[in-house]
């Protein structure tokens, strides 16, 4: 994922995808778009500028039939990060 532009998104979904659902969602993988379910998170690398994708969140929630909250790994690392440390955090 170092590739100047590339960046990993992570979709956090509500139940795990069903067979048929998850095999639908990776159909959309191409060369600059790679899609990877584990459990109840999908994994979105984007190999360009997501403007020009051809997935978006909501395709990706429409694909699956469930909501989902998507998020790039950067924001990700630092909310595991801010919550990690208790100290680090307030409530």
């Amino acid at each position: 994922m170092n590739g100047e532009g590339n960046v990993l998104y992570i979709a956090f979904v509500e139940d795990k995808p069903g067979e048929e659902a998850r095999q639908k969602l990776l159909s959309f993988t191409t060369e600059v778009e790679e899609l990877h379910v584990y459990e109840r998170e999908v994994y979105w690398l984007l190999r360009r500028n997501r403007g020009e994708s051809t997935l978006s969140g909501g395709m990706l929630e429409k694909t699956l039939g469930m909501r989902a909250t998507l998020r790039n790994s950067n924001t990700v690392k630092r909310i595991a990060s801010k919550y990690a440390d208790p100290l680090n955090h307030t409530n």
